[in-house]
């Protein structure tokens, strides 16, 4: 699992139209910018480790509020006025050529007020995802892409024109 691939549950939380935080709970390596600016909508993305067995159900347990105050402290949940929660699963990984399968399976979820709940994986707590399991382009080398240089588009003389 120590691969350039990941799963990652994403909640937002919004007072309105208005974010108020993007939480970003991953296993193994995470595209720090999921999203792009669009989607964190100005508010810095926040992200937690998942721990786990691969090849096996884990027990996950996420508190919104308890991740809030340890994590990104300047948000407090209940000062927030949330009235909708946005939450995002999804997979990544790094397009090289070679052969990256991963999959994440969900079940039995579920949202259920509980000001006093710790977040954990399998009775093990969450930590802060730290940097060096955070990429982004750039990251490791200036403009670079993770898997070296890619050509999205070559200049040619043949040209493709839309005629209405």
């Amino acid at each position: 699992m120590d691969d350039w691939t990941g799963a990652y549950v994403w909640i937002a939380g919004n007072a309105g139209r208005t974010r108020q935080f993007n939480l970003i709970y991953s296993i193994n390596p995470v595209w720090a910018n999921l999203g792009g600016r669009q989607e964190s909508r100005g508010v810095e993305r926040t992200h937690i480790h998942l721990p786990g067995q691969p090849r096996g159900w884990n027990d996950v347990s996420i508190s919104i509020a308890s991740d809030l105050a340890a994590h990104a402290s300047d948000r407090a949940y209940g000062a927030l006025g949330i009235d909708r929660l946005m939450i995002k699963l999804g997979v990544w990984n790094a397009n090289d050529g070679d052969p990256r399968p991963f999959g994440v399976y969900f079940t039995d979820l579920s949202l259920v007020p509980n000001d006093q709940a710790e977040s954990h994986v399998n009775n093990q707590p969450l930590v802060g995802k730290h940097e060096s399991d955070r990429w982004w382009r750039g990251k490791l080398v200036r403009n670079a892409n993770i898997a070296g240089e890619h050509r999205y588009m070559i200049d040619t003389d043949l040209r493709y024109t839309s005629k209405k």
